[in-house]
């Protein structure tokens, strides 16, 4: 039976910092938490009057040089925040090392060389202890570089989420030859006069060779998730509404059903303009990325097909661990318990309280029977229980909890 003392996992409680008391309201919250060799930043939101029950979580990923508070304030004009307030759900805008995501370890041309993938896991780590997180209805929209890491994160983690969207960041080509392990819906917006994702191929960012990343095209990238996923080949196709006669811009949607376990793949095509709108409809001049389409509401769009989406595959929690004991001295506790049968078993969490305090995971993934504390005290009580979670990041109701207390 492996053991571990509870001082030098790398997890102990001294290293961790979790979301904090939840805050609910209209004021959008700054968290971090320390991860690999950074302290990470994110910000959050959550509504007032969130319904009793299990609710669905969108992470939104800013663009190459901004940061979580512009994605939030400037890219999308808080309509995130606006949409969470209508129907119910929580935003997290997670922040990019050097305002920049690692999208390739190997790449070394890249601002930043962090791994954003596992930041984003503890993220949601933490969103499903906390904010009682539907596991099923966990989605990721990006814009631009932000929209590029949320492929990658749909091709590193299928198995988390129900569905990604990308509005003007294409598929990189050195993810071709990477597959999603489960199936996962796709919803993709690309402009034919980006000047910044080229809608051909080519390179992303055009001369910025910080981030001159090569792209496949609007249509290879559909193609590309089509074929994985197995959709119909022949999509239904919809001419979006006019909604500005000066506009001169035209959407088309078309949508590729039946792919496995029921996933999608949605893609609009913009046509004579660059990036489309965030938030209202309403003439804009032109930018550096071409003049912006108003016929349609970006996170209106992405949200309309997010929310008809949930992760199609295992959903069901382990069994809580069973026969926790414990054998204590003056100076330690080990704990031991029956290890987990489940196949998809991932690892267990270990929650401790000190005297009257509250239950804190003092170790989120572990993956022995048996824990050695030596961070105890005489004069104190200690009690401890335990969580199992399965490789879907599905966790299983709460162990026996079982109370120690260390003489004087």
């Amino acid at each position: 039976m492996n053991t571990l003392l509870l001082s030098k996992y790398i997890l102990i409680l001294a290293t961790l910092i979790s979301l904090g008391p939840a805050s609910y309201g209209n004021t959008p919250q700054e968290s971090f938490i320390e991860f690999g060799q950074y302290l990470r930043r994110y910000l959050y939101y959550i509504p007032q009057d969130l319904p009793n029950k299990k609710r669905p979580l969108v992470f939104v990923l800013h663009e190459e040089g901004k940061d979580a508070e512009y994605m939030m304030t400037q890219t999308t004009k808080n309509r995130w925040n606006q949409l969470a307030d209508q129907e119910k759900f929580i935003v997290i805008y997670p922040q990019g090392i050097h305002q920049s995501w690692n999208l390739d370890a190997a790449d070394s041309h890249q601002l930043s060389h962090a791994d954003d993938v596992g930041f984003i896991d503890a993220i949601l780590d933490l969103a499903l202890e906390e904010l009682a997180v539907d596991p099923q209805r966990i989605y990721v929209s990006g814009h631009s570089y932000g929209g590029m890491m949320s492929f990658h994160l749909a091709l590193e983690r299928s198995d988390r989420f129900a569905a990604v969207s990308s509005f003007a960041g294409a598929l990189p080509i050195d993810s071709i030859l990477k597959l999603p392990e489960f199936p996962i819906s796709i919803l993709y917006m690309a402009a034919t006069s980006d000047a910044s994702t080229p809608f051909h191929g080519g390179k992303f960012g055009g001369n910025r060779a910080a981030i001159a990343k090569p792209v496949l095209s609007a249509h290879d990238t559909i193609a590309y998730w089509v074929d994985h996923l197995e959709t119909t080949v022949v999509p239904k196709v919809e001419h979006l509404p006019v909604h500005l006669n000066d506009d001169h811009g035209t959407v088309t949607k078309y949508v590729y059903s039946n792919g496995f376990d029921l996933s999608q793949v949605a893609y609009y095509q913009i046509e004579g303009h660059g990036r489309p709108s965030s938030n209202q409809f309403s003439p804009t001049g032109q930018s550096v990325l071409g003049k912006k389409n108003q016929e349609i509401l970006v996170c209106d769009e992405i949200w309309a097909f997010f929310k008809e989406q949930k992760l199609a595959h295992n959903t069901l929690a382990p069994k809580p661990p069973k026969n926790l004991s414990y054998e204590e001295t003056a100076t330690l506790i080990s704990l031991s318990w029956s290890p987990n049968t489940e196949e998809d078993f991932k690892a267990y969490r270990i929650f401790k309280a000190v005297n009257d305090g509250e239950f804190m995971c003092v170790v989120r993934h572990f993956n022995h029977t048996e824990l050695i504390d030596d961070l105890i005290e005489s004069g104190n009580t200690y009690s401890y229980y335990l969580r199992a979670m399965d490789e879907a990041g599905n966790q299983s109701g709460p162990s026996q909890t079982i109370t120690i207390e260390i003489a004087e």
